[in-house]
């Protein structure tokens, strides 16, 4: 294979945004493309949106795009391998949601999540830099902030550290402070990510100064903590280990004393205890019968419930048999014959009625109405005779708490 296909490669296949009323589209982006046009036609809008797509930070909310769009879709080959790439216009921090497929197969697949940067502690999702470095075949490495100091943080180098050589925002190309030269934060993490371009800056080495700032940082924290424990110790003047363990013996004969009184204690309640054995078995018994009703009560309620919903349904049945028993009366004029609907009074011909209509027998559906409401009572009367229960169950329960307060 040509040394030159095993580079890491992007290539730009379609960008889609998606927006309220319609969507607006931008193809053949995998070919060499020439954009331009007057002043405030959308060139600068293409650009930002792809780069936006690719993670920037935030996307120009451009008058237009602010009133039609809702997310973009930018699909790209990444060493030849296709993906989707959907994020959220307006709220960046949104996690950013990456489709193994072209934009026309994404209802086919299921989307991964990915965190839009690194402010996010990595537990649920990955990054979406990392992904694109992972796909791209390029190390993630770590980089010091500041070089030359000892104990440096210890910073990501990202997929935008990365891309920001790739793509140049049209109004920093003329300015002194390219890339935030005027930043030394960001001036010395660009030098290293320069450095990584040319293949001048060596992960091994990354790794152990970044293992060595970490290993710093710890050996600092603990002479900290060292310095305070012994000012704490300098202050409070205690005593030595011999007079130390003088004390601790003292307080465990003091603890076994205790130990013994204790015991002697549960001894004798023990011996008081044969004579409230008949106290404590009937609290058991008026414990156990509250615990009972309290369920029955809870059970009735449940039924109370159930029926409530069933007298709804019988109701319903009611409506809808009354209805029939009116249509088909209805039916049986002349076929010309037109009347209001009795469910929504729009005027209906017999004759169209008829065509889809299955005619029942009128002392079927009057047969039926009455068993209906028979049931109907019947459920009334069973949710009255419930809540009589439940009235008497609530007095018991109340008796029964008020004799086992008395008892304990």
């Amino acid at each position: 294979m040509n040394k030159k296909m095993m580079l890491p490669h992007i290539l730009l296949c379609k960008l889609i945004l998606v927006g309220t009323r319609k969507n607006y589209e931008v193809s053949s982006l995998s070919r060499l493309n020439i954009i331009y046009g007057d002043s405030g036609t959308g060139k600068s809008s293409i650009l930002n949106l792809i780069d936006y797509a690719l993670g920037a930070k935030v996307v120009f909310n451009y008058p237009e795009i602010q009133e039609i769009a809702k997310y973009i879709l930018l699909e790209i080959k990444l060493n030849g391998k296709i993906y989707t790439i959907k994020r959220d216009v307006f709220d960046s921090g949104k996690d950013i949601e990456v489709f193994a497929s072209a934009i026309d197969g994404i209802d086919d697949v299921f989307s991964k999540k990915y965190y839009s940067n690194y402010n996010k502690k990595a537990d649920e999702l990955e990054y979406f830099s990392d992904f694109l470095l992972e796909n791209l075949g390029v190390a993630n490495v770590k980089i010091k902030k500041a070089p030359t100091k000892e104990d440096s943080a210890i910073s990501r180098l990202s997929f935008r550290d990365i891309f920001k050589y790739c793509y140049l925002n049209q109004d920093s190309v003329g300015s002194k402070y390219i890339l935030e030269s005027n930043d030394w934060t960001v001036r010395n993490k660009n030098q290293e990510a320069f450095k990584y371009l040319f293949n001048l800056l060596d992960s091994s080495i990354s790794q152990l100064q970044a293992e060595l700032s970490e290993a710093k940082v710890q050996r600092d924290d603990i002479i900290r903590k060292h310095k305070t424990i012994s000012s704490f110790l300098r202050d409070t003047q205690l005593e030595g280990y011999e007079s130390l363990m003088n004390v601790r013996s003292k307080i465990d004969d003091e603890i076994s004393f205790i130990k013994q009184e204790i015991s002697k204690l549960n001894s004798e309640m023990i011996s008081d205890s044969d004579d409230h054995d008949q106290l404590r078995e009937d609290i058991g018994e008026h414990d156990a019968m509250l615990q009972e009703l309290i369920s029955q009560n809870e059970i009735n309620e449940l039924h109370i419930r159930n029926n409530i919903i069933l007298k709804k349904e019988y109701a319903l049945d009611i409506h809808k048999i009354e209805a029939s028993l009116e249509v088909a009366e209805k039916i049986s004029v002349p076929t010309q014959y037109s009347f209001d609907c009795p469910l929504c009074s729009t005027p209906i011909l017999v004759n169209d009625v008829k065509v889809n209509f299955e005619e029942y027998d009128k002392l079927s559906l009057e047969k039926e109405l009455r068993s209906v409401k028979k049931r109907l009572k019947e459920v009334d009367l069973l949710i009255q005779n419930i809540k009589d229960e439940n009235k008497d169950i609530k007095i018991d329960i109340v008796n029964h708490k008020r004799i086992l307060r008395k008892l304990r």
